[in-house]
């Protein structure tokens, strides 16, 4: 699991509250944040024609554009997600990718 925290918003995001509702309708007696491990800053800012952009430094390409705030915050945080899924199962495990996961000794 992962959380997203917004630089300029210190706090729990959108995707957090996403992955904590389908967490908990599998394991109803555990919390997700004592899980947490990784937390990537969201960097945002207006553009001067009034976009949003939102861009994750941590991971690479992790950029996205939005026409509010929200909206660019929820594309780069959902994108993020994407390109974190495509490397583990491309086998790029990161130190960070590998704490969110362990193998239990068969």
């Amino acid at each position: 699991m992962l959380l997203l925290n917004y630089s300029t918003s210190p706090g729990r995001g959108p995707s957090f509250y996403v992955l904590n509702f389908f967490f908990n309708r599998l394991y109803p007696d555990v919390c997700l944040a004592s899980f947490i491990r990784i937390k990537f800053s969201v960097e945002i800012e207006q553009e001067t024609d009034g976009r949003w952009i939102a861009e994750i430094a941590q991971i690479p390409g992790a950029m996205a554009y939005g026409s509010t705030r929200e909206e660019a915050i929820a594309r780069v945080e959902a994108l993020a997600l994407r390109v974190l899924a495509e490397r583990i199962e491309q086998g790029e495990l990161s130190p960070e990718i590998a704490q969110v996961f362990s193998v239990a000794a068969a």
